[in-house]
């Protein structure tokens, strides 16, 4: 594992700022019972699949976008003031990190897709299609925002990293403008017409940073895109749309929590603990979705 560079800085500091966050907390002993835990934590649609008959898929997109570093302070009218408090985070796994996580949830939903008696095309069928490399995608790009504060909160700076799966790029919030969506609407399509496929989907996920920096799974969802259709597009030629767009196949109904002091005090960073901790939330919902579509699969 890379080398982690964990960065704390606080001025007068009288509250974590990582407070917990809300959400469904990770625990051994319950989440045994998957199916009982899946019915709570994730929604799947499997209607959907069986209304469109999707048996084969290609997955046109898995990426993760990483919590790199938070910022708060207090704020009157929406602007920092000289004397407040400003409380600030930074964990840097790195983008080789995020790229092995990443490809961890490729293969885990791969799997789990499997399991549900869904073919999944190979990627690098995917990514070396013609059509594929003409969408020209970048596999990393950085993020955050700014949130204006008040008299009772404060404002809040965030910074995140979104790194895809080794070799193929970034698609969501990054390919926009209407002559960029216009080309990608044509040619996902294409690409799974290619390889004998009746839908594509995108995987992503979110991992925050919780109360003694162990990890948050804030979502971890795959959208589809199905409903295959030909076109005519003159002079003998044809081309194929997705009628049915943005279907949220797999999607979190709540955030995974992790008890987990991965950074307390003056103590180090414990990084092996924030890797297990951090695949055991993956796996915990994966291992969900995977649940329901078995179950889907087992019924006539």
């Amino acid at each position: 594992m890379r080398k982690i560079v964990c960065l704390l800085s606080s001025l007068l500091l009288v509250a974590p700022l990582n407070a917990r966050p809300k959400g469904m907390t990770y625990n051994a002993q319950e989440f045994q019972d998957v199916p009982s835990v899946a019915k709570k934590l994730v929604e799947v649609k499997v209607d959907a699949l069986k209304k469109f008959n999707v048996k084969k898929v290609i997955i046109a997109e898995c990426f993760g976008e990483f919590m790199e570093s938070k910022e708060k302070a207090d704020a009157v009218g929406g602007f920092a003031w000289d004397g407040g408090t400003t409380f600030k985070t930074t964990v840097k796994m790195g983008s080789d990190y995020y790229e092995t996580v990443t490809n961890a949830v490729y293969d885990a939903v791969v799997d789990a897709l499997k399991a549900g008696g869904i073919e999944v095309v190979e990627k690098d069928a995917v990514i070396n299609n013609a059509a594929y490399a003409e969408l020209g995608l970048k596999q990393e790009s950085a993020g955050g925002g700014y949130k204006k504060g008040g008299l009772t909160s404060k404002a809040s700076t965030t910074k995140t990293l979104k790194r895809s799966a080794t070799d193929m790029g970034l698609i969501t919030g990054e390919f926009t403008g209407p002559l960029k969506m216009a080309k990608l609407k044509k040619l996902l399509p294409q690409i799974a017409k290619d390889n004998g496929a009746d839908a594509a989907l995108k995987i992503g996920f979110f991992v925050d940073q919780g109360e003694d920096f162990a990890p948050v799974l804030s979502r971890l969802n795959v959208s589809m895109d199905c409903n295959l259709i030909e076109q005519n597009a003159g002079r003998g030629r044809v081309e194929y749309w997705f009628k049915t767009i943005q279907v949220a196949l797999m999607d979190m109904q709540t955030p995974l929590l992790i008890d987990a002091a991965v950074k307390v005090k003056k103590d180090p960073f414990n990084a092996e603990l924030y890797h297990q901790s951090l695949m055991t939330l993956i796996d915990s919902v994966v291992n969900c979705y995977k649940s329901v579509l078995e179950e889907a699969k087992a019924q006539p």
